[in-house]
């Protein structure tokens, strides 16, 4: 069936194609907030049907409790099918059901001028007073593509893990053998078109990250580690999502508790919430720390500060743990950096151990990658990222 979409301007109904000169076309009303779940699947995590146990998880939550005012919409890439856009509704038996809104052909997802079709046309076909974005996949944060640090890898550690039964995990992007610069992902994202960011996937937790997408929305809630494959418990979130004021705190500790209270390497979980807009304050602040004390980076022991990843090569450092060992307690530039670190972390929370394979001493709730000098092919491909520019810009390379 042909779908009638008018917009309202003024009063004036705007004709935008021409089914909408049918009799008995309907405006789209605007929610006072449009979530979209942008799923990205058409890999292990689709192959392994994560993506529908997400999908039942919203539908049973819309089942329990009309999202209205509210609207959740799911751009599903799937493995091995063309994408979608869908919107989760209530019917008449007060039972969660998908809606087709668009179908595509066969694209990548990860293509910026893709998602940014997609985001026009939740705009047109959902919109909203607000919207909130949760990216759904996998990543390693800002390590590029053809950096070495993959899926591969990881999975190459769960195989050498002693036999233990060891979980999947979501390692933003994925889409067949496609993958998102992070650069990308921030040109894809109009700025302040979101009023948060939750991050279901590895690795997205870091400094990095959140001051690439620092324009992008108000806060963001992302994982320093790995998150395991069932992702975010949507059931028990949505109506925090939807809140008139978006409840992100609970948003991170439920799903903090959904997996603290598992056993083993399932019992992983890092969660923080960042004040997206004091990052460049944060940027700031660290580009006087590395003007001072560039030269002593690379001789940081590695051994001895926090990490989070289970690569051979660790590339993902607690943030706070890094100044701390490189600039003395009687340095101001430590208590100035603190301060700033305070106002972007609101909250984080993490499990004792990651996977049951590292071990979590101390969490300031953000990573950071350390530029050491053996790790030179990483560094010529961190040179390019904006928190570099930011930070290290001033105390040349």
């Amino acid at each position: 069936m042909t779908r009638m979409l008018l917009t309202v301007f003024g009063g004036i109904c705007l004709l935008l194609f021409p089914a909408c000169e049918r009799e008995g076309a309907t405006v789209v009303p605007s929610a006072e907030r449009t979530l979209l779940v942008y799923m990205v699947a058409d890999n292990s995590l689709g192959y392994s049907q994560y993506d529908t146990e997400n999908i039942d998880m919203l539908l049973q939550a819309v089942g329990d409790s009309d999202p209205a005012p509210g609207r959740i919409v799911i751009y599903r890439d799937p493995a091995g099918e063309a994408p979608r856009l869908l919107e989760v509704v209530r019917n008449s038996s007060g039972v969660g059901e998908l809606r087709t809104l668009k179908g595509y052909g066969d694209q990548n997802s990860l293509d910026p001028s893709v998602m940014r079709v997609v985001l026009g046309d939740v705009r047109t076909l959902a919109p909203g007073v607000s919207y909130g974005l949760i990216l759904w996949s996998h990543a390693t944060g800002w390590l590029p593509q053809g950096s070495g640090y993959t899926r591969s890898s990881l999975l190459r550690k769960n195989a050498a893990s002693g036999g233990e039964d060891m979980p999947l995990t979501r390692t933003f992007g994925q889409d067949g053998s496609f993958e998102m610069e992070l650069s990308d992902l921030a040109a894809a994202l109009p700025d302040g078109m979101f009023d948060y960011i939750v991050i279901d996937a590895c690795f997205m937790g870091e400094a990095e990250v959140a001051y690439a997408l620092r324009n992008k929305a108000d806060y963001m809630v992302a994982s320093a580690a790995e998150v395991l494959a069932n992702g975010l418990p949507y059931d028990r979130i949505v109506s925090d999502l939807l809140a008139p004021q978006p409840r992100l705190s609970e948003v991170c500790r439920k799903f903090f508790e959904y997996y603290d209270a598992r056993s083993g390497p399932f019992r992983t979980a890092t969660t923080a919430l960042y004040d997206l807009g004091k990052m460049e304050r944060l940027a700031e602040a660290m580009g006087r720390i590395t003007e001072r004390y560039r030269s002593q980076i690379p001789l940081l022991d590695r051994g001895a500060i926090q990490h989070f990843d289970r690569y051979s090569r660790h590339t993902m450092f607690d943030l706070e743990d890094v100044v701390s060992q490189l600039v003395p307690a009687s340095d101001p530039l430590l208590a100035e950096f603190g301060t700033c670190l305070d106002s972007v972390v609101l909250y984080k929370r993490s499990t004792e151990k990651v996977m049951s394979a590292v071990t979590v001493e101390t969490f300031c709730g953000m990573s950071v990658y350390v530029p050491y000098a053996d790790y030179a092919d990483l560094n010529a491909l961190y040179a390019g990222t904006a928190w570099y520019a930011r930070v290290y810009g001033n105390s040349g390379r």
